[in-house]
């Protein structure tokens, strides 16, 4: 959370002054790319849905997106540590990240965006980049058909 959603806001905080100069003159306006994780959207999406309704528009402010993401909810279903977190902290960072772009995006003169950009190959993920490959190895193997009997439980298997 410190790394991921604190330090995402305080970067932006302290080159948005000079970013909402850069609207003046035709320029356009300043520019801020967040870089998200599809571990947001999961997060998201093992949310009640009252809760995934709230995720998804932009907060009104950054007390709002704190309340969300940083503390689990009082039901337990949201938040860090909460049922819907299930990657220690990770998934509600992400998600706070994207609600923080959509936050700066309401700045005039001013574009931000969260993009996720996949999957990426590395040593922490290595378990799961081989079950990836050989599940895309097997779809194709079977013509590009999804959710056969084979591609299913091929697939189950590399979750565990």
């Amino acid at each position: 959370m410190a790394t991921n959603l604190h330090g995402t806001r305080r970067v932006t905080d302290a080159f948005l002054p000079l970013l909402l100069r850069c609207g003046g003159g035709g320029g356009g306006g300043g520019r801020i790319v967040n870089v998200g994780s599809g571990a947001g959207g999961g997060f998201v999406q093992r949310c009640p849905a009252d809760r995934q309704r709230a995720l998804c528009v932009p907060p009104a402010s950054w007390e709002a997106i704190e309340a969300l993401v940083c503390a689990a909810s009082a039901d337990g279903a949201t938040g860090l540590g909460s049922a819907a977190d299930t990657m220690g902290g990770y998934g509600p960072s992400k998600a706070g990240v994207a609600l923080h772009a959509m936050l700066v995006a309401a700045q005039p003169s001013l574009v931000a965006v969260c993009c996720t950009p996949g999957f990426i190959d590395t040593k922490l993920t290595a378990r799961e980049a081989a079950c990836k490959n050989a599940y895309r190895s097997c779809y194709k193997q079977c013509g590009g058909r999804s959710r056969t009997k084979d591609t299913n439980t091929f697939e189950a298997s590399c979750i565990l």
